[in-house]
């Protein structure tokens, strides 16, 4: 619904309360804490990205980055500083998502260099009110 509807501040705040949650419950969550944290911190990560917020974006990857929530592997990747544990082989998450930290870096330096930034996101108020209801309609069933 986040992602149809282009909600993503709503996403943001929605992800950021469920991390808060998240975090008072972790002696709770057991071994479902990582796994939830890992999936609020992309959907975090994926609404500030979306927004434009691409500051707010590299501060919440440093702070992501300084967790210990890692993903498991069976052969080793070249992951250079994002190994966690080597038995059993552990990568920190953002692993899988430096590409797009390092596209939105040049996007900040570019920023930097010309004061605009080349590609925005859509936005939600772009999409009209019927095609707002449509792609609501159609995440809904």
């Amino acid at each position: 619904m986040i992602y149809r509807t282009r909600s993503y501040e709503a996403g943001l705040d929605g992800a950021r309360h469920l991390t808060s949650l998240t975090e008072d419950l972790r002696a709770e969550l057991g071994r479902h804490y990582v796994r939830r944290r890992i999936r609020l911190g992309l959907l975090t990560l994926t609404c500030l990205d979306r927004l434009d917020r691409l500051a707010e974006y590299l501060d919440e990857w440093d702070r992501l980055r300084q967790l210990d929530l890692g993903i498991r592997f069976k052969k080793r990747p070249r992951v250079g500083g994002f190994i966690l544990n080597d038995d059993p082989l552990t990568v920190h998450f953002l692993y899988l998502q430096r590409h797009r930290k390092n596209v939105i870096e040049k996007k900040i330096a570019r920023w930097v260099m010309t004061g605009r930034i080349s590609a925005k996101h859509a936005s939600r108020d772009e999409l009209g009110h019927e095609e707002l209801e449509r792609r609501c309609r159609e995440v809904v069933g």
